[in-house]
């Protein structure tokens, strides 16, 4: 009798030392869980590990939700955002990945991989998310001003302003252009006959002159403090000739104004590499009037 009851005792606290140990063991699990939760992170997006770390120091799956869309915004037209991601977990990390829905994606790796991830989409929004401040201006200038490509403003008395922008541009990332004015004139009249009565009704149209390009800054800035530049568009000057026609049949004695449109136009495509904080010639075309010559400057300041 009495060693049965030490065997029940003996028992008994084999059983209590056992459960003791397991809730110190599912303790020791939580605060590691909540170690790791507030040691990983992406986009303020929660994670969801797939199992525990194991002991003997291999790297387990881990489950982590990406939102890029932030990313997305910022790439330029011309690339996808599934194109890049599709580099960086194909190529780049090696690692399983899904898409949810546009811009939000879910990807299995091992812990170290998703730092890869991570650290490539930072340098990846670094990238396209830089932004300057672009000052445009286009003057024309007489001919014998000397005025060389890459150096700084002409110098003279009487510049000619054409056209003038500013502008944030984000790199990488094309940027339209535009400073355009608008003209409205008749272009012809149309007769209208009612009640042995002649009437005339206006033909209105809209000319539009100014300039119009679309921007890219890419590379840079180098050793020299210099960013690359591409500007491609057009320039235009325009403007209506009026005259009075006659109308026959109305009671307009003097007759009636009709607009003739004239327009000039300089197409170009300019690039180069041009210092930050300082005015830059870019390029040099034929100006609207035989004795000038029309200059383009570009100023590139970094974003405050």
């Amino acid at each position: 009798m009495i060693s049965t009851m030490l065997l029940m005792m003996s028992m008994s606290g084999a059983a209590a030392s056992l459960h003791a140990g397991a809730n110190a063991s599912q303790s020791d699990g939580h605060c590691a869980r909540e170690v790791d939760a507030q040691r990983t992170r992406q986009c303020g997006t929660p994670i969801t590990k797939a199992s525990a770390q194991p002991d003997d120091g291999v790297e387990v799956a881990v489950r982590r939700i990406y939102d890029l869309r932030d990313l997305a915004a910022m790439l330029p037209t011309t690339e996808s955002l599934d194109e890049v991601t599709r580099t960086v977990w194909d190529e780049l990390v090696s690692a399983y990945w899904v898409p949810l829905q546009p811009g939000v994606y879910v990807s299995d790796a091992e812990p170290s991989k998703h730092e890869q991830a991570e650290e490539a989409f930072e340098m990846l929004r670094t990238l396209y998310g830089e932004s300057y401040s672009v000052r445009l201006e286009c003057v024309q200038v007489y001919r014998d001003v000397d005025v060389r490509l890459g150096g700084g403003r002409p110098e003279t008395d009487e510049p000619h302003p054409a056209a003038l922008v500013e502008q944030m541009v984000r790199r990488r990332s094309a940027a339209s252009i535009s400073a355009t004015e608008r003209i409205q004139y008749i272009a012809d009249w149309q007769p209208i006959v009612s009640n042995n009565a002649v009437g005339y009704d206006p033909d209105i149209r809209t000319m539009e002159h100014g300039l119009v390009g679309s921007m890219l800054i890419g590379a840079g800035p180098d050793q020299g403090g210099r960013v690359s530049v591409r500007f491609t568009g057009s320039i235009s000057q325009g403007g209506v000739q009026e005259s009075m026609v006659e109308a026959p049949g109305a009671s307009v004695v003097s007759g009636l104004p009709l607009g003739l449109e004239r327009r000039a136009e300089r197409v170009f495509d300019l690039r180069g590499a041009v210092p930050l904080g300082r005015a830059t010639v870019i390029g040099v075309l034929d100006g609207f009037e035989p004795d000038l010559q029309l200059v383009v400057l570009i100023e590139v300041r970094g974003a405050e």
